[in-house]
């Protein structure tokens, strides 16, 4: 009924969904949406919400949505012991506070979604280099990386110039193509050919990490965190230790 009302009155639609029995979370964020046409007072969503960790979750989804950062972070903040480190750390991070997130992982994470969160976080803020450490936490205390790193055999005799513009056929030509170019001296050509092979072929994880390896002694940061972060989310694939999905406590 309060949509009825929401545009004609707006005081009367939103004391309706203040006093309606909003028993389901579908209900909830319903309630939410109209009481926002209704009245953009922010502060007034509290008076619609269960004082519950389903509640503030909501609340604190409802405002990252519109951009509502201090209301979410208000909200999320509530659930400080609902949830796991990285769990509340990666609402933050969705409510455009990387900085909270930051500062609620700590600079010694305990899990390996706690490192991985902290490298979006960085991202987020800018910070490649530390991104990049985040991510190789997850690498030192796993035995996955062992195998990217791992010297494959190259044995293509090509011309710089061939080696840069070769096509390769199928995922095994391009690895090789990879691991000759490793040999190559670190250059922005050398990058972007690696960059180019991996964007063709994504699912190679060995041809990620050398061009992760590229950028990174290129000093080309920001593509090398965004590839740290792949590896390290691989990484915590593999290994079993993603953790549980996000869901409402």
């Amino acid at each position: 009924m309060a949509g009825i009302y929401v545009d004609a009155d707006p005081d009367f639609a939103f004391e309706l969904l203040r006093r309606a029995r909003l028993d389901s979370e579908e209900n909830l964020i319903a309630a939410l949406q109209l009481a926002w046409r209704a009245n953009s007072d922010a502060s007034k969503l509290w008076s619609l919400i269960p004082p519950t960790p389903v509640g503030w979750r909501i609340l604190g989804d409802f405002a990252s949505l519109h951009g509502l950062a201090p209301l979410a972070v208000e909200a999320y903040s509530r659930l400080n012991g609902s949830l796991s480190v990285w769990q509340l750390a990666e609402l933050y991070l969705r409510a455009g506070r990387p900085d909270i997130a930051v500062s609620t992982i700590g600079k010694k994470p305990g899990h390996p979604q706690e490192s991985l969160v902290l490298c979006r976080a960085y991202q987020a803020l800018g910070d490649w280099p530390s991104a990049i450490g985040a991510a190789e936490v997850i690498w030192r205390s796993s035995q996955s990386i062992d195998f990217l790193k791992s010297r494959q055999v190259a044995d293509l005799n090509l011309s710089r110039a061939q080696l840069y513009s070769a096509d390769p056929r199928d995922l095994t030509e391009a690895e090789k193509l990879g691991e000759t170019m490793r040999l190559e001296a670190d250059s922005l050509e050398k990058e972007e050919a690696l960059r180019r092979l991996h964007n063709r072929f994504p699912e190679s994880m060995r041809l990620k990490y050398l061009t992760f390896e590229s950028a990174f002694r290129s000093r080309q940061f920001k593509p090398a965190a965004e590839l740290a972060e792949q590896l390290a989310q691989w990484v915590v694939t593999r290994d079993g230790s993603a953790g549980s999905v996000l869901v409402y406590p």
